[in-house]
């Protein structure tokens, strides 16, 4: 088993947490460094792998197995969109946990965008 560190769309409500709603929910984290969290398409956010700027960025916290993670991975489209890379997440207790975290692959068009610290539903609770 392996923690994962979702910050979009993987988490609870919202579209694509059906897949992993079955899976063990460690709680609400934020990342240990600041990165840049952008969301061009309003839909889904890309994380920026540059420590440092940007903020701490909220999300959560889950336990997945192997096969759990190879159908992420082939849902975030690793390695062409998408790659996954360990980081540090701090918990409400202030516990430092490592957790896999997806990355975008290329950032060059998205780093002058604003950053956000937590992706919200864009969408109202009629999906208009």
């Amino acid at each position: 088993m392996k923690n994962l560190f979702v910050y979009g769309t993987l988490k609870a409500g919202f579209s694509n947490h059906y897949l992993i709603a079955d899976c063990n929910f460690l709680g609400k984290v934020k990342t240990s460094k600041k990165y840049p969290m952008v969301a061009p398409h309003y839909a889904f956010p890309y994380l920026i792998e540059k420590e440092g700027i940007g903020y701490h960025i909220e999300g959560e916290l889950f336990s997945v197995d192997d096969n759990k993670l190879r159908l992420l991975d082939e849902l975030e489209g690793v390695p062409e969109h998408y790659y996954r890379k360990s980081i540090e997440v701090i918990d409400v207790h202030e516990n430092v946990v490592s957790a896999e975290c997806y990355f975008v692959t290329n950032f060059k068009n998205f780093i002058d965008n604003e950053y956000l610290k937590n992706f919200e539903n864009p969408f109202n609770e009629d999906g208009a």
